[in-house]
């Protein structure tokens, strides 16, 4: 249990609405919702009555309501009197982000973050996967984040922001088109255009292809999205497609899943092992989380 748990179950308990506390708070109802589930689970029992949509306070939760209020209010005053203080001296947060990331969350999120948070100022380079890594062992960034999966980043701390698939780029001319889910067997020999080996997308669907004896052909290695967009129009190849939180530029494009079996595959947020998170990297994680749901 944490200063947040007890503001989003008071912030809950003292309107009876979920929708209304999540606006209070700045977060999505869903995200609000499952938080105060998970709360519940903390606390080893029923917080809230649910009774079609409508909230009642238990009488475990009326007496925790009654405790958590004044820890509440003097976290928040707290909170008040460090913001007054720090207000002169900007924080700063250094990010390396793999290239197509961006879109996967959103390209807004980080002018919102700073629009509600303008005391943190934000550094973002969108950089090749391989290189988010050196960003953070040279220490140049703070954080990474990355479409990737646990098996790419073993090696540095890591917190999933978001869940994903790994999705290809398909010309309705191609017969694969017709299919609702690629597999690595449908890959053998497909022309393929990809940013290549620096891309932890590239990486993965390489593994499942050979696993399964499969071998695309790749013919361009590009970091250039409109030359490999165009090579899918002309169906001159498959590509791979990272704007996972919008539709096919072209009408005439089939955006299809590729079948990965049990590799759990996202945007996670990574860091150096044992890196010392500030106050104002983890509210920025939190964000980037609640954002996504």
């Amino acid at each position: 249990m944490d200063s947040q748990d007890l503001r989003y179950f008071v912030a809950v308990a003292q309107t009876l609405n979920i929708t209304k506390a999540a606006e209070q708070l700045f977060i999505t109802r869903q995200a609000l919702s499952k938080a105060i589930l998970e709360f519940e689970k903390k606390c080893g029992s029923e917080l809230f009555l649910r009774n079609n949509g409508k909230l009642q306070l238990t009488a475990r939760g009326r007496e925790l309501l009654e405790k958590s209020i004044p820890i509440v209010d003097l976290f928040n005053d707290l909170e008040k009197s460090v913001n007054a203080s720090s207000r002169s001296q900007k924080s700063k947060i250094r990010i390396a982000i793999g290239l197509g990331t961006l879109n996967a969350l959103s390209p807004q999120v980080f002018a919102h973050f700073k629009s509600d948070h303008p005391e943190i100022e934000l550094s973002v380079k969108e950089v090749c996967d391989d290189e988010v890594r050196k960003y953070l062992e040279t220490e140049e960034a703070d954080i990474g984040i990355l479409n990737s999966t646990p098996e790419k980043i073993k090696n540095y701390d890591y917190r999933l922001v978001q869940d994903g698939k790994i999705c290809l780029q398909i010309s309705k001319k191609d017969p694969l088109s017709a299919k609702d889910l690629i597999t690595p067997e449908d890959m053998h020999l497909q022309p393929l255009v990809s940013l290549g080996e620096r891309c932890d997308m590239h990486s993965v669907l390489m593994e499942k292809c050979h696993q399964v004896n499969s071998f695309p052909n790749l013919v361009l290695e590009t970091i250039d999205s409109n030359v490999a967009n165009n090579m899918v129009y002309d169906n001159m190849a498959i590509s791979l497609f990272i704007q996972s939180k919008t539709q096919a530029a072209s009408p005439a494009v089939r955006i299809i899943p590729l079948a990965l079996g049990d590799t759990p595959w996202g945007t996670y947020v990574i860091s150096r092992k044992g890196f010392d998170h500030t106050h104002s990297t983890r509210l920025l994680i939190d964000y980037l989380e609640n954002c996504a749901c």
